[in-house]
């Protein structure tokens, strides 16, 4: 996992490197530009949504492995649901970044186009963790051999099919939401905006516990007794 994400961080950084924002509403296109780092975004893409061949798909596969041999098939397909939405993300990113014919003003900045020293250490960078995620994810069995768990079908039909599903449905969900998905300005509320719509809510927590320390002896008192009882009830279950 950290392969691969390890190398989609780099890809980001690598699109902000190279023309001064991480705005997808002024990136498009960036695949014309920079052909090899979106081949080495593409590499990490496919292994996060678990793709046959790529380490993503080794990783989840044993996740995937270890909680039915528990039978905890629900929380296989929430995990399914969520390879879904990161399918849905990921997506987003390589389409709009990427591939999206942008305005046309799309330009690199100085000293970061392609063939420049800058990029092309980055992308030598990405390479490295890509050839790794490829390495072991058509080799996965050498990482469960390393723990001494050997011996799991990687590439059954079952396992495949199982990785294919949610790939699928993100990329058909993605197309169909597409519009929707369209990068926009978003006002995120921040803390202070929370605080000022749970405040009355919030003061009210202080004012109810200083009601209730009155300083009255006998009033403590029935607290205690009200706790053990409790607790002895409980107890007694």
């Amino acid at each position: 996992h950290g392969l691969f994400k390890g190398l989609l961080f780099l890809s980001a950084g690598s699109l902000e490197k190279a023309f001064g924002s991480r705005d997808l509403r002024y990136l498009g296109g960036a695949a014309a530009l920079l052909p090899v780092t979106f081949a080495l975004f593409a590499a990490g893409a496919l292994a996060i949504s678990g793709f046959p061949g790529l380490s993503g798909f080794a990783s989840k596969a044993l996740v995937k492995a270890s909680l039915k041999d528990i039978n905890n098939t629900p929380a296989v397909w929430v995990l399914q649901a969520a390879s879904v939405g990161t399918v849905i993300s990921f997506c987003k990113l390589g389409y709009f970044a990427f591939i999206r014919k942008g305005t046309g003003s799309l330009k690199t900045l100085p000293g970061e186009g392609r063939g420049s020293g800058k990029n092309s250490h980055r992308n030598l960078g990405m390479a490295v963790a890509a050839a790794a995620t490829v390495f072991l994810g058509l080799r996965p069995d050498l990482v469960p051999g390393f723990l001494g768990e050997g011996g799991y079908p990687f590439f059954a039909l079952s396992t495949v099919i199982s990785a294919l599903l949610p790939i699928f449905a993100g990329l058909l969900l993605f197309i169909l939401l597409k519009k929707a998905l369209e990068p926009a300005e978003h006002h995120v509320p921040d803390v202070d905006n929370l605080l000022a719509a749970t405040g009355p809510f919030l003061r009210k927590i202080p004012d109810t516990l200083g009601a209730l320390h009155s300083g009255r002896l006998r009033v403590y008192i029935a607290y205690i007794i009200v706790a053990a009882l409790t607790i002895f009830a409980y107890l007694e279950r």
